[in-house]
């Protein structure tokens, strides 16, 4: 019985005792039981049903504290390098995970270009909501810390204007150009992104007829 169920008892009474309900953090398991990933996984599925998480976006709620409370927690984090994100990403491969969003990402994910770039990208087109290249220059340091990405700034002298040229020289950017919209034009074209998400807005000064045939007026955001 012992080979059979891998020396767990839980996997014993799961099989002996279907019409049970078991929990499965009420079992104490063996040393060797969690080397095998697919264990691991079941761990984490375990720990978001305690949680009552129910899809990918509630796991970016998850503290350590969550698996320091439930047995063999520790060992699970240790076997992922103490890395939250690690573990959840592993578990659901399928998924495409924003590591930033997570309680802490390491210092080495931010040496990265391609995870800055990801990152920025993201928050241009999926937070901001942004299309037009030139939106670029209404980016602001507080969008970065805001949204959780402050941690790349350290690999850019601090800069967020320095993180953004950097990661898109193919967009050749001009440094001096940010910062020179207004932000009552960064507020006002945020404002219409949101009313009007089927129109194309231009943050950096535009019109479009929707907006403005009946007056007949340019409208402008700076």
């Amino acid at each position: 019985l012992a080979k059979r169920f891998h020396s767990s008892m839980y996997e014993a009474f799961v099989v002996l005792f279907p019409e049970e309900e078991w929990d499965f953090f009420q079992f104490k398991q063996p040393d060797n039981y969690f080397r095998k990933r697919e264990r691991k996984h079941k761990f984490v599925h375990e720990l978001g049903k305690r949680l009552g998480y129910k899809g990918p976006s509630d796991w970016y709620r998850i503290r350590r504290g969550h698996f320091f409370r439930v047995p063999n927690g520790r060992r699970i984090l240790k076997a992922y390098n103490g890395s939250i994100s690690a573990a959840i990403k592993d578990t659901f491969p399928e998924v495409d995970w924003k590591e930033w969003l997570f309680e802490r990402v390491s210092r080495s994910f931010w040496r990265r270009k391609e995870n800055q770039r990801r990152a920025i990208n993201w928050l241009f087109e999926e937070v901001l909501l942004l299309s037009d290249p030139k939106d670029f220059y209404v980016l602001t340091e507080r969008d970065f810390v805001k949204n959780s990405i402050s941690g790349l700034l350290a690999n850019n002298n601090g800069s967020y204007i320095q993180a953004i040229v950097s990661n898109h020289p193919e967009l050749e950017l001009v440094p001096e150009f940010f910062q020179k919209i207004g932000v009552y034009a960064i507020r006002l074209h945020r404002i219409l992104v949101l009313m009007y998400p089927e129109i194309s807005f231009a943050a950096h000064g535009a019109q479009h007829p929707t907006i403005c045939r009946k007056t007949g007026s340019r409208l402008s955001l700076d």
